[in-house]
């Protein structure tokens, strides 16, 4: 009895913020919702859930915020990558606005416009874990990009 007057306000609250357990007392896989069809999947990644998927947009379908990931096994190489997205994403109407590219640190980041939409890819390698893997973060309309 003791334990369930000692867990139910931490069920109670997890309820509340929208968290629940599987039947294995893990917590369940990070769902995903609709990606920006006009902003590919990079080949060789896989969807990522830090961030977690993080999508808004109006009743208009107007896009407010969004920020999502994907993941590669290794350390991906920053310059591919960027001539990948360049290539894809002025086929799909966004311009190129400016970048930085650290190959030592195979990272980058990159803005690009389209309307009055603002896309930030960002590059990173997580060397802490093992092994290395990279992560690629999609941030649409960032409300603390510059």
């Amino acid at each position: 009895m003791a334990i369930v007057l000692r867990v139910a306000p931490l069920l109670a609250l997890m309820l509340l913020a929208g968290c629940t357990l599987t039947e294995s007392g893990a917590m369940p896989e990070v769902r995903w919702g609709e990606t920006y069809s006009d902003v590919p999947e990079p080949r060789g990644f896989s969807r990522h859930d830090n961030p977690p998927f993080s999508r808004e947009d109006s009743s208009s379908g107007k896009r407010l915020v969004g920020s999502y990931s994907y993941r590669a096994d290794g350390v991906v190489k920053p310059k591919p990558l960027s001539e990948f997205y360049r290539a894809e994403l002025a086929q799909r109407g966004w311009t190129f606005v400016n970048e930085t590219l650290d190959e030592e640190k195979s990272a980058f980041k990159a803005r690009y416009t389209k309307g009055e939409d603002k896309l930030d890819l960002v590059l990173w390698v997580e060397l802490r874990k093992s092994p290395a893997f990279s992560v690629l973060t999609i941030k649409m309309n960032d409300p603390y990009g510059n």
